[in-house]
């Protein structure tokens, strides 16, 4: 005797993805079609844009949505219930949707979670990533400082019977800051182009963990040069003109 299988028909839709990794022309024409899978036979009855249903590290891949029709299926398989509210009114509506809960579920224990809560926590290590990068970057632009400004200094010390000279053959203060800040500005040039392409080539490798990302603007390289240069030109520039000040007669005797 022979029997028929018959497959259960269940709703569902899916996103534009699917639609293409079925191979149909267009969201349009994927309305009504069916598909088989491990529950029966699938029909679908709406299609809805791609969105990321994890983060942003992974593409956006097929993905199909179950509509419940049956009171069993929503009671035995709904595992959340997602609710929009308005801002500000948090603890109103927890206290509406607790009561609800157990009026209708005694027997399970009322939980929620925020939305921005859980998107937050697939992005907790790029945050932990960010927070060490800012420390670590004011420490290195202070300890860049305070090395800049002890080696200004030395050399300014080295060099002060060279400047008392060149005031007494008539330099003036801004021939003399020229000098000593171009001097330091030629370093901080080389500096950037050396930093530039090893912070390019560890921001490239970096980016290559998401499957979206934005590109890499250039006017941030020259952004962080021109603050190196500036911090560079009023430290220099400072000590040049402290020295500059001196009388050079007493400078002469500088030894």
């Amino acid at each position: 005797m022979k029997t028929k299988t018959r497959l259960k028909k269940c709703l569902r839709v899916i996103n534009e993805a699917m639609v293409e990794y079925m191979g149909w022309p267009d969201n349009q024409s994927a309305i009504g079609k069916k598909f088989h899978s491990l529950r029966g036979q699938e029909r679908v009855v709406g299609v809805f844009k791609n969105f990321n249903v994890k983060s942003l590290h992974s593409q956006r891949k097929p993905f199909v949505l179950n509509m419940k029709e049956n009171d069993w299926e929503i009671r035995y398989f709904a595992a959340w219930v997602a609710v929009k509210y308005l801002p500000g009114s948090e603890k109103e509506i927890l206290a509406f949707l607790e009561e609800k809960w157990k009026a209708f579920a005694p027997s399970r224990p009322f939980d929620y979670t925020f939305l921005d809560q859980e998107i937050d926590k697939l992005y907790s290590n790029e945050e932990k990533v960010s927070t060490l990068s800012g420390i670590l970057t004011f420490l290195t632009i202070l300890i860049a400082v305070l090395g800049l400004f002890g080696l200004v200094s030395f050399m300014a010390d080295q060099r002060t019977r060279e400047i008392g000279i060149r005031r007494t053959l008539g330099a003036t203060l801004s021939n003399i800051i020229r000098i000593i800040t171009g001097e330091f500005m030629w370093l901080v040039l080389i500096a950037n182009f050396i930093a530039w392409p090893a912070a390019y080539l560890v921001l490239s490798n970096w980016l290559k963990n998401f499957a979206y990302h934005t590109s890499m603007n250039f006017w941030v390289y020259l952004l962080s040069g021109s603050i190196a240069a500036v911090l560079t030109l009023i430290i220099t520039s400072v000590k040049a003109y402290n020295v500059s000040r001196l009388n050079p007669g007493s400078v002469l005797k500088y030894e």
